[in-house]
């Protein structure tokens, strides 16, 4: 996953127990990451596993416990990154919030290509005005309450967002939610690529679809009103598509060209992200060797 994940972790034992701790906590998960964690480079999912039990076992705090300080680290990580206008118009309530983080996510996978996030889906509680939170992710242990989610998937596409029954009832039931359908593995001619992206995955060889599903009454039947979902230029042409595919009241053009542009600046804050931590480790190693010389 992203480091910042496992840097929202890091300040929040750094916050609360001291860089101390977080040292005890690294050696007790042997991590052999020097610094900080880097936001924009892909981690192994191992590592944030084995820094939730290292410091579980460190505090001596259940790893559930953990996860809930964390949660609450992570949301203030990002209102500190610059989500935090994002976050305050993401809906008038606490239902229209989190029925919009699955389009809010959808749109960082574009940001972070690879990024494999949760989902998240509401509904009405029998009793009462409460609501029922439905997390699914394909990760395990990471979250106290799991509840997983079936589809029965047609045979060309199969259902991102959201996690239901891919059938007529199902998909009345969220008329109103962004639905992202993948085609499956294998039924695409997608040209192949000389350096194949590693932060792409399975993506690269299929057919994102993301857009609104709409009741016809008169015919008793839905239809799928969608745009390709694809990152840049290359993303598009690789798949066959062109602009021209793309209807021209459709964001989605605006996107792909202003991918093109972000892709190049990515790079460059990647690239300047990892220099820094060069650097700040050979500043560190310089003061080591001063107070050396010193005594």
């Amino acid at each position: 996953m992203y480091g910042f994940v496992n840097h929202a972790l890091e300040l929040l034992i750094l916050r609360n127990y001291g860089p101390g701790v977080w040292e005890d906590i690294k050696r007790e998960a042997q991590l052999d990451v020097e610094g900080q964690f880097l936001v924009r480079i892909i981690y192994d999912d191992a590592k944030t596993y084995d820094l939730v039990a290292a410091a579980s076992k460190v505090l001596k705090i259940d790893a559930g416990d953990i996860l809930q300080m964390f949660g609450k680290m992570f949301f203030e990580f990002c209102q500190e990154s610059g989500y935090d206008t994002i976050l305050r118009v993401l809906g008038s309530n606490v239902r229209e919030f989190l029925q919009n983080l699955d389009a809010l996510h959808d749109h960082l996978g574009t940001i972070y290509p690879g990024m494999r996030a949760p989902s998240f889906r509401c509904t009405d509680a029998e009793r009462g005005n409460n609501l029922i939170l439905h997390y699914y992710s394909q990760r395990e242990g990471l979250q106290d309450i799991l509840q997983p989610g079936t589809c029965n998937l047609p045979s060309v596409f199969s259902l991102v967002r959201p996690h239901i029954d891919f059938n007529f009832h199902g998909i009345l039931s969220h008329i109103n939610t962004v639905f992202v359908l993948r085609s499956k593995e294998g039924l695409l001619n997608v040209e192949p690529v000389e350096n194949e992206d590693e932060l792409t995955g399975v993506e690269i060889s299929c057919l994102r679809l993301k857009g609104q599903m709409i009741y016809l009454p008169e015919a008793e039947n839905v239809l799928f009103l969608c745009s390709p979902s694809v990152m840049n230029l290359d993303d598009l042409t690789r798949r066959g598509l062109y602009l021209s595919d793309i209807p021209l009241h459709d964001a989605t053009r605006d996107l792909v060209l202003l991918g093109e542009q972000f892709r190049e600046e990515y790079k460059l804050t990647q690239e300047l992200e990892i220099l820094t931590d060069r650097l700040q480790h050979t500043l560190r190693a310089l003061e080591d060797e001063k107070k050396k010389t010193d005594r």
